[in-house]
């Protein structure tokens, strides 16, 4: 179909925006490729125009477009950092914008319209300081600080790319060696002070004049506060593959201009004052919002067609999504880095493209089009909105939704009715109280139907493996193809395009339920805890031993994503932890779960915790089960059994505990455990045992230990933790035996297959 025919100015402006981003976010062998592409094809340009004179003007400019977006690239990122310019301690001033002390030993501020040695540098940029408890004490969020640290680049390691999440907020340097001096009033209240101000009045207006959960909804989708919203329901979207509803976005501010553009027609007021009037609520909400990216996107993209309908009676819509995008990445070129702002963009492309196909003589001769009936259309396009952004969505997450088009199509109409509602309950609500009887029942139909669509175990499938990575990048690749080329079978094509979507969600359908109804028990561990994977009959469960924070919690999410597992039946742990309630919601939040399985609570803490944890899987509808020792907990056909255990401190248990499936025993001793224990004790634990796995959990509260006993069962043996060795004998023995003797686990291991 060609959409950039006839739009020169529109695949300028994405051949620009297509280097300064892939300069920006590339990796250095990425920006030698395209500087070797941009002057091979500008090389190129001049000698086929020379030997052949054939025009090429354009295509000269194109390449050298090219080129100065690499090079406006890298003279912005390099200014970008102050920490290239300062090597020593320097004296900085700035407001802090955020706070999070969320850590039990720092808090994190994020500084914003800061100077470095009197040196104003502008209030795009931000810096990170990670700060002790004893100074974070004296400030708060709006204070002006003073300081002296050290400035040091963003780096990300290999787990995290920080510098992407960093510099996309508009943080370009971290302060080391941060010593307060002073703590002051600001100088006034700034106008995104009182706009975030209105923000949290309207979001807690909403949520009294409409109820708690009615109001934290309208909150998330109209104001783009989401942290009153239910994380529960968070989940549920994400697993159906709408978490983009709950995201601020062009969709939100089209409902606005479209619900005021009808309300403005029944008034009967003309084209003008209408198109105006709409162009002040566009900017009025973008500044509500806080300028979020993807809303400031399509605030750009909805006030140039504005501006073009009334005065040109045009609209060119990819164009106008081109310039939106360009403006963003003008004034703030780091938003080249927020994935947010990309995925928002390339959605929007996507539907552009449909609506383009759809808007030429295709309704007349193509019956795939033809039959686009309102549904239809709505249908198409969620499909092409997902097309565009797949290869996206699946590099950052490893996985993706089989409902996402099905449950965007159905959604988009349920909460553009809720917006709708909400905005006359909000006006009318302190005239007729009756908020809560009718978002409430609206609010009841959405958590409902989000919970039964994302309850089925299967509807998340993995995308993390090369030959379904392989098959995405063909699938882009066709598609792109499909909107940039002069096709004439386009019915073939679409026929073409749908077997392609089809075939990747198929062939992830298909390696995930492999895996998930691949029996077997993996063991891995990291620096903070140790977790089994246990796999029977299609039932998956996770046995985890660790003193239980949100990181530790975080990690399990994502050892369990690289196994392919997006849903458990069972999670047991097995000792009470300070936090552990809030690292068990941070795993419900994340990964779908039937039952949370914890110790019988001994004393007053631990009773207090059972509580605190209990709210928690209420509030997930998760089943919370507690047992005691000899309690067998039956995966499929394996068994989990904790045979004895012993408390080391008030939060901490020495853990022993048995997996046994048919042909294999597993025994685990952690660490803590052995220090009140016997040789005879545990000769008697690992009797009959063909795996013997010595942990590391409660290695804080260990003593060195030679174990010594021998079992000719014994076909492997595990040492996690360090304070543990064998006895020479016993050395012998297993290795004469032809036992597995392991001592430094990499990474997770798979015991049963």
């Amino acid at each position: 179909m060609n959409i950039f025919n006839k739009r020169p100015l529109c695949l300028i402006l994405c051949v620009m925006l297509g280097g300064f981003t892939l300069f920006s976010v590339g990796s250095d062998t990425v920006k030698r490729y395209l500087i070797f592409t941009a002057l091979s094809a500008l090389i190129i340009s001049f000698s086929v125009s020379h030997a052949a004179r054939v025009r090429t003007g354009f295509f000269k400019l194109l390449s050298l477009l090219l080129l100065l977006s690499c090079l406006l690239s890298h003279f912005y990122f390099v200014r970008f950092d102050p920490s290239t310019r300062y090597d020593e301690e320097v004296k900085i001033s700035g407001q802090v914008v955020e706070t999070d002390d969320s850590s039990l030993y720092k808090t994190s501020l994020v500084i914003s319209a800061f100077s470095i040695e009197n040196g104003e540098l502008g209030k795009e940029k931000r810096i990170l300081a990670r700060i002790s408890k004893s100074d974070a004490q004296y400030i708060y969020k709006g204070a002006v600080i003073t300081f002296k640290a050290k400035l040091k680049s963003i780096e990300s390691s290999e787990d995290f790319d920080a510098r992407s999440y960093y510099y996309s907020n508009g943080i370009c340097a971290e302060a080391v060696d941060f010593k307060l001096t002073d703590v002051s009033e600001p100088p006034e209240e700034t106008v995104g002070l009182k706009l975030s101000l209105i923000r949290e009045n309207i979001s807690r207006q909403s949520m009294l004049t409409m109820g708690e959960d009615a109001g934290s909804l309208f909150a998330a989708v109209f104001m783009g506060q989401r942290s009153y919203l239910s994380p529960r329901l968070s989940l549920d979207f994400g697993r159906i593959g709408i978490s983009h509803i709950l995201a601020l976005s062009g969709m939100h501010l089209a409902i606005l201009a479209i619900g005021l553009t009808k309300i403005l027609s029944l008034f009967g007021i003309s084209k003008k004052p209408r198109t105006v009037i709409i162009i002040f609520l566009i900017v009025f909400y973008m500044a509500l919002t806080g300028f979020s990216v993807s809303v400031v996107r399509a605030g750009i993209m909805l006030i140039i067609s504005s501006l073009l309908y009334l005065f040109a009676s045009a609209k060119d819509l990819p164009t106008n999504l081109a310039i939106s995008v360009f403006l963003i990445c003008l004034i703030t070129p780091y938003a080249v880095f927020d994935i947010s702002l990309w995925l928002s963009a390339f959605a929007t492309f996507g539907i552009v493209a449909m609506t383009d196909i759809a808007s030429q003589k295709l309704r007349k001769k193509n019956v795939f089009i033809k039959l686009l009936s309102t549904v239809g259309a709505s249908f198409a396009a969620s499909f092409f909105a997902i097309s565009a952004t797949m290869l996206i969505t699946t590099a950052i997450s490893d996985k993706t939704s089989l409902l996402g088009a099905f449950s965007t199509l159905i959604f988009s109409f349920l909460i553009e009715v809720f917006i709708y509602v909400g905005l006359l309950i909000l006006a009318v609500g302190f005239i007729f109280p009756i908020g809560a009887y009718v978002m409430e029942p609206l609010y009841s139909a959405i958590d409902k139907l989000s919970y039964a669509l994302s309850s089925p175990r299967w509807i998340i499938v993995s995308t993390d493996e090369v030959q379904i990575r392989a098959l995405i990048i063909v699938f882009t690749v066709i598609f792109f193809a499909f909107i940039v080329l002069k096709i004439k079978r386009i019915k073939l094509a679409l026929l073409l395009l749908v077997c392609s979507f089809i075939a990747v969600h198929g062939f992830a359908a298909a390696q995930t339920y492999a895996d998930a109804f691949s029996d077997g028990i993996t063991y891995g561990k990291d620096a903070n805890h140790e977790i089994f994977t246990l796999k029977s009959n299609g039932t998956t469960a996770v046995l985890d031993f660790g003193s239980y924070t949100e990181n530790t919690a975080y990690e399990t999410v994502d050892m369990l994503s690289e196994q392919n597992v997006f849903s458990l039946d069972a999670y047991i742990t097995t000792n009470y932890s300070s936090r552990m309630d809030e690292s068990i919601k941070t795993l419900l939040s994340r990964i779908k779960t039937e039952a949370v399985y914890v110790p019988e609570a001994v004393g007053e803490d631990e009773e207090r915790l059972l509580a605190l944890t209990e709210l928690v899987t209420d509030e997930f509808k998760t089943a919370l089960v507690t047992y005691s020792v000899d309690t067998v907990i039956k995966i499929g056909s394996i068994t989990v059994e904790q045979p004895s255990t012993s408390v080391l401190n008030a939060s901490t248990a020495g853990s022993v505990f048995r997996i046994a499936c048919p042909g294999h025993v597993i025994t685990y001793i952690s660490s803590g455990a052995l220090k009140n224990m016997t040789k005879e004790q545990v000769g008697e634990l690992t009797l009959n045992s063909n795996t013997l796995i010595f942990g590391s959990h409660g290695k804080k509260y260990s003593v060195p230990y030679v174990y010594a006993n021998t079992h000719s069962a014994v076909k492997r043996i595990i040492v996690s933790g360090k304070s543990l060795s064998l006895d020479d004998d016993a050395l012998s023995f297993y290795k004469k035996n032809g036992t597995e003797i392991i001592t430094d686990l990499g990474t997770a291991i798979k015991l049963i297959h």
